[in-house]
């Protein structure tokens, strides 16, 4: 018997009842614990349960009347551009109508759950409240994926979506839970680690939880990606300590980047083959590589072919590579427009927490 079809009603309830304040745990709850695959199908529309949580959140803002209490950001233009990009570059595509709804679906998740967690988490409480309730549900995801890691079966299976077997990297299983690779998974554990070094002096017994669980969801999974989240991660919250010299820092490290591209053999982003760890370090940098030599195919709007710019392809699809860099998975959907759309976020959210630390 599948539980999706009885968990999912049940989160979609708390969502609506609960305090405005416990909103975004009940939405980050369901995101979690309910795989892609809980969702609902409704003639050829995809109902994931995340769009159902979206759709629930904005019923549940109009009921309520609730609204941003925040001034408008210069982020919120951004993602608004963010969707208009994805949309428009759909017209480049072969499948112009499947292109346009895959990419329509992408824009609804983004700017829903942004939009949703703007009305939700307007102060400094929510953002603590928010950040405990992150370490809170990695402690079951912790429990969850090391009893697969043990086992070699995904409990997650009972929900919906999700192959009981789990994957395995030789003879070592890569835990994933209700996450759809091993690799999104573990990046949880290892953004929640470092939380519980922030949340240290506010709330211990949580950051402890949040600590011990983090750990444990990144070693379940088996992939050198989460562990190198979790050092960059670390690095970057020791360098908080000469936060007053951040822009000599970025500037030496960009200018110690170009004069090892100059001396090196390989080019500088060969780096990532040399420090990651998992094995994947040198199929990331050849696929950099790759995007720049067939620049021309995807610079505009991206492409609907990838298979030639790497030896090995995707069993999902013949003519797609695996792109397994989050910027180039942008290009490839929608051109440099979406990809520096896509940058231009990160950078702009980095300048607001900025700004909103110099006030507190």
């Amino acid at each position: 018997m599948l539980l999706g079809p009885y968990l999912l009603p049940l989160i979609v309830t708390l969502l609506l009842l609960v305090p405005r304040k416990y909103a975004p745990a009940a939405f980050l709850g369901g995101a979690i614990f309910l795989p892609v695959g809980a969702g609902v199908m409704l003639a050829s529309l995809n109902l994931t349960p995340v769009r159902l949580l979206i759709a629930t959140g904005i019923l549940r803002c109009i009921l309520r009347r609730e609204t941003p209490a925040l001034f408008p950001l210069a982020a919120d233009r951004l993602f608004a551009l963010f969707a208009l990009v994805a949309l428009g570059t759909s017209f480049f595509h072969d499948d112009v109508a499947g292109t346009t709804v895959y990419h329509g679906a992408l824009s609804i998740d983004i700017l829903g759950t942004y939009f949703l967690f703007r009305i939700w988490i307007s102060n400094r409480q929510d953002v603590l409240l928010f950040l405990q309730w992150i370490l809170i549900l990695a402690a079951p995801l912790a429990l969850f994926m090391v009893t697969e890691f043990v086992t070699g079966k995904n409990l997650f299976n009972f929900v919906g979506g999700i192959p009981v077997e789990s994957v395995l990297r030789g003879d070592r299983v890569r835990a994933r839970g209700p996450f759809r690779h091993a690799i999104l998974a573990g990046t949880y554990g290892g953004v929640a680690l470092p939380l519980a070094i922030a949340l240290w002096q506010s709330n211990r017994r949580i950051a402890w939880i949040g600590a011990v669980s983090g750990f444990l969801i990144v070693l379940a999974s088996t992939s050198g990606g989460p562990v190198m989240t979790l050092g960059s991660v670390l690095v970057a919250l020791w360098l908080w300590r000469y936060r007053a010299r951040l822009r000599v820092i970025l500037w030496s490290a960009v200018a110690s980047l170009l004069l090892l591209h100059l001396i090196m053999n390989a080019p500088v982003w060969y780096l990532i083959a040399r420090v990651e760890i998992g094995g994947g370090g040198y199929y990331r940098a050849k696929l950099i590589d790759s995007a720049i030599k067939y620049l021309n195919e995807w610079w505009l709007a991206g492409t609907d072919v990838t298979r030639h710019w790497m030896p090995s392809g995707v069993k999902w699809s013949q003519d797609a590579a695996d792109i397994t860099n989050g910027y180039l998975s942008f290009g490839v959907l929608g051109g440099l427009p979406l990809m520096l759309t896509f940058i231009g976020i990160i950078t702009i959210s980095f300048r607001h927490l900025a700004r909103a630390y110099k006030c507190l």
